[in-house]
């Protein structure tokens, strides 16, 4: 690699970093302006008799997001990797709700071959399926390759979603009933607004330490669940489907994601998610309100921050894109599995 190319990549690192803190600090304000919307119960009723799974469900959001489902009484299947840790949180979780239905299925969203076993085992239930949760993720990791060879932050909270949600179409479809149209919640963020188009970035594997950026990784696999909801809305549309599919950013958190973030700023983030970000059950609010509010009843294709409908960035829209990415997709889905 010559010394200019090597220069251009290295800025094009600082800069994407620069980007997604500047970025953070915009949303951070305009989170702290606005306040926090905590649903009342009248939004959030009662739902006897439905179906949820949901992704990365023993901690962070994807548990506060689990918490809320069985206080209205949804029956839940949490789909993670680690059974132990499953196991102990349904434990805590049927001690605090005894009727509570919650039952655990592995997925690893770091292997394709992992998620079609989990649809399989899902199948084996002979449950119905009315809310499919898309919350798993990971966030700046360092440059890792899958088990299916594939950048880390792009198959966990892109690639590996949309297969799962794509094997469990069917079922989401065949699980409407004349009151509840099933619904796909896709767990984005407000940092797709500096995720790129250039696809090949996370997609082609590295050569080189100036090649990959953590931070165009994980803004650009958001901005690709975006695109695939806005995508798959129109899909379900042209097809005359009553499943639903929206995207949610559920806020700055404090969870463990930040675990990854720079060591030069990473104290700076330690006290302001201790200060000022919002809580893992304040985050699930957004995520819960868009599962089961009687108020998106049949509503499809949405962008949802604080409960409330929001314009993502101008790129997410573009059509051309979306499908750039859906055939880059299938692609690779047919290559791999």
């Amino acid at each position: 690699m010559s010394p200019i190319r090597r220069l251009v990549l290295l800025f094009e690192l600082i800069w994407c970093f620069i980007q997604m803190y500047v970025i953070g600090v915009y949303i951070l304000i305009r989170e702290m302006v606005q306040g926090h919307y905590s649903p009342p119960d009248k939004e959030l009723p009662d739902s006897t008799g439905l179906v949820a799974m949901v992704t990365g469900g023993t901690e962070g959001i994807g548990l506060e997001v689990v918490r809320k489902l069985i206080s209205k009484n949804v029956t839940v299947f949490i789909a993670s990797m680690n059974k132990s840790k499953a196991e102990k949180v349904i434990n805590e979780l049927k001690y605090d709700y005894p009727t509570s239905q919650v039952y655990h299925i592995p997925l690893d969203l770091r292997s394709l071959k992992s998620v079609k076993e989990c649809m399989n085992q899902f199948l084996e239930y002979g449950r119905p399926l009315n809310i499919l949760i898309n919350n798993a993720g990971v966030m700046l990791t360092p440059y890792t390759l899958t088990t299916d060879g594939l950048e880390e932050q792009f198959q966990v909270n892109y690639l590996s979603h949309y297969y799962l949600t794509s094997l469990l179409l069917d079922k989401l479809e065949s699980s409407c009933s004349p009151d509840y149209t099933s619904r796909i919640v896709n767990v984005s963020s407000a940092a797709h607004v500096f995720g790129g188009k250039n696809l090949d970035k996370l997609i082609s594997k590295c050569d080189g330490l100036f090649e990959y950026s953590p931070h165009y990784a994980y803004t650009t696999s958001k901005l690709a669940i975006i695109l695939a909801t806005y995508n798959l809305h129109k899909q379900l549309k042209g097809s005359n489907s009553r499943v639903t599919v929206n995207a949610v950013h559920p806020g700055i958190v404090n969870t463990g994601l930040y675990r990854n973030v720079h060591w030069s700023i990473k104290w700076l983030m330690i006290f302001l998610a201790k200060h000022l970000f919002k809580t893992p059950k304040e985050a699930s609010d957004s995520v819960v309100f868009v599962a089961i509010t009687p108020q998106l009843e049949g509503v499809s294709g949405g962008y949802y921050d604080n409960c409330k409908s929001f314009q993502s960035c101008a790129l997410s829209y573009n059509q051309s894109l979306q499908e750039e990415l859906k055939c880059r997709t299938k692609d690779l889905l047919q290559q791999k599995t």
